[in-house]
């Protein structure tokens, strides 16, 4: 964020607390830098007039004049929450902070009772989300340079989880229910393309103004989007302005798939690939998490929009998309961070630690193979269509697990390479537990549902090696059976008291 707009954002932030006061520590939180850079905006603000007074002590801080604030608005409650809900409705969004603070000046512009009767309502309205929401520094990145039409340096990763690097000019935005798309010219392709902002893993603007361009032409797909009410378009003459206007077709492409497509890597994920490093300190709250070795901080993961900071690192700061990036590219990613600034005792500590692991026999599909099989009822047969898969006996209700490829078919919309060498446990009873305790070894996608509901959970043999994880990777398959077992199987399995476990052998 630029000085300006941080100054901005901070007497807004101010404003909104006004008369109470709001901690430094709070403040810096919210505008996303050091305490030490709020005390340096405040003795400016307060330098230049704004009447801020400090206050020591336990629940003191920061506080604006309450007589300091703007006129009141002519807005009355039902307009007020028309404006409240628009911008709710964009949280997720590019120009969504901009949104908020829009938000908070509305508010306290107004007169005093409809300010009030706006919050009561706005308390009972339910919105859900818009488009589909990308990661935040990366989309602000990307708005500022729509603001200004400049050029970016994309990295991009398209539906097949392939990475490109692109140079884009940035013209426009398109967001629907089927996406949100930064609309630009791609100087790779020669051509107008849209990027889904999801997919973009990381945005670095450059100094180069992008020549004018028609957003329309940019579009090889049409739908439902319009420009808002009220704006004038390009070739718009005085008769049409004010109008819905709808994007041109350019061809006879319907608009995008709606992609739900991911790999298996998320916020849980990297919290915990990086809180198992040694020495490492964790700090949580407000929705992320911060990781430092010593003093120096190497990564911050946001739950809100599932992303993490990772730095100092080889490539400088950098923010993933979890959703977009494998999971053995973020677990090597925090780890290059970490490395860069941990000591060199812990540092060797880790390696060894991981040269360990990596010696010990990983799962594999016959050691899966044999142990379900072993399991009373347990046969190996189609599930869907000709794709092979376990249930009991012949019936398909039974159906509990199945690999993914090579020797199955894809993983639901899971994205290469997570989807690799895996075993998916169609009916996973234990899946909110194992998904809070253990995501670093158990993951999901959305298409088996919730994470907070029993059903479909992923697991990478590759990751589990050893022994003991193994046994533990028995135990979670014996009650996906379990789950779909007769009575009458269960009772069998548990008075032969010698149900091998992976990795044994006859």
């Amino acid at each position: 964020m630029r000085r300006t707009d941080r100054l901005y954002a901070l007497v807004e932030e101010l404003r909104a607390r006004a008369p109470r006061p709001i901690s430094r520590v709070d403040l810096a939180d919210r505008l996303e830098v050091t305490p030490r850079t709020v005390e340096r905006d405040i003795l400016a603000l307060q330098q230049a007039g704004v009447p801020i007074w400090s206050q020591r002590g336990r629940g003191g801080g920061y506080a604006l004049d309450e007589a300091w604030s703007l006129p009141p608005l002519n807005f009355d409650a039902t307009e007020a929450l028309a404006v409240i809900a628009a911008l709710a409705t964009a949280r997720a969004m590019p120009f969504a902070e901009a949104g908020q603070r829009a938000q908070r000046k509305l508010l306290a512009a107004m007169a005093a009772g409809e300010a009030a009767k706006a919050k009561e309502v706005a308390a009972r309205v339910r919105l859900g989300r818009f488009g589909t929401p990308g990661a935040q520094r990366i989309v602000s990145e990307i708005e500022r340079a729509v603001v200004d039409r400049r050029v970016l340096e994309l990295e991009y990763r398209d539906r097949a989880g392939a990475s490109t690097a692109r140079v884009v000019e940035a013209h426009g935005l398109h967001i629907s229910s089927t996406g949100t798309y930064l609309i630009g010219w791609c100087r790779m392709r020669d051509a107008g393309r849209a990027f889904r902002l999801d997919r973009v893993v990381a945005a670095r603007p450059t100094e180069e103004i992008a020549p004018e361009r028609d957003v329309d032409a940019l579009l090889d797909w049409v739908d439902d989007a319009v420009a808002p009410h009220g704006i004038s378009l390009p070739g718009e003459d005085a008769g049409t302005r004010g109008e819905m206007v709808t994007t041109r077709p350019r061809s006879s492409w319907g608009p995008p798939r709606r992609a739900h497509d991911r790999t298996g890597a998320d916020a849980a994920f990297a919290r915990a690939v990086a809180g198992a490093l040694p020495g490492v300190d964790a700090r949580h709250g407000r929705g992320r998490s911060v990781f430092s070795a010593g003093s120096a901080r190497f990564a911050i993961v946001q739950d809100v929009d599932e992303t993490i900071m990772v730095a100092p690192g080889s490539d400088g700061e950098r923010v993933l998309l979890l959703p977009s990036v494998g999971r053995d590219e973020v677990r090597t990613a925090i780890e290059d961070a970490w490395v860069a600034v941990a000591p060199k005792r812990s540092v060797t500590m880790h390696r060894r630690r991981r040269d360990t692991e990596a010696a010990l026999a990983a799962a594999t599909q016959d050691d899966v193979r044999r142990f379900i099989l072993s399991l009373p009822g347990a046969t190996e047969g189609p599930i869907w269509g000709r794709d092979l898969g376990f249930l009991i006996g012949t019936e398909k209700r039974t159906r509990f697990a199945r690999f993914g490829p090579p020797e199955g078919g894809r993983v639901g919309n899971l994205l290469p390479p997570d989807d690799e060498n895996t075993l998916v446990l169609l009916r996973c009873p234990q899946k909110p537990a194992l998904l809070a305790a253990r995501p670093d070894r158990y993951f999901t996608s959305p298409h088996y549902g919730p994470p907070d509901e029993p059903g479909g959970v992923i697991v990478r043999l590759d990751e589990h090696r050893g022994a003991a994880a193994l046994s533990e990777l028995a135990e979670v398959i014996e009650d996906a059976w379990r789950d779909v077992a007769p009575p009458q199987l269960q009772a069998r399995l548990d008075t032969e008291r010698r149900a091998p476990r992976l990795g044994s052998h006859p």
